[in-house]
């Protein structure tokens, strides 16, 4: 049981530092849209 939930965390890790990572690209590019004006209002 303890290998079977450490191999499912092991595998889930990689997504989870990709969601991650996609999420702060986002983050950064609308607020250096914002900072620098050419963010556009929906």
């Amino acid at each position: 049981m303890v290998f079977k939930e450490s191999s499912y965390f092991q595998a889930a890790l990689p997504n989870v530092q990709a969601i991650t990572t996609s999420t702060c690209s986002c983050i950064t590019n609308y607020l250096s849209l914002t900072y620098t004006g050419e963010g556009r209002n929906a």
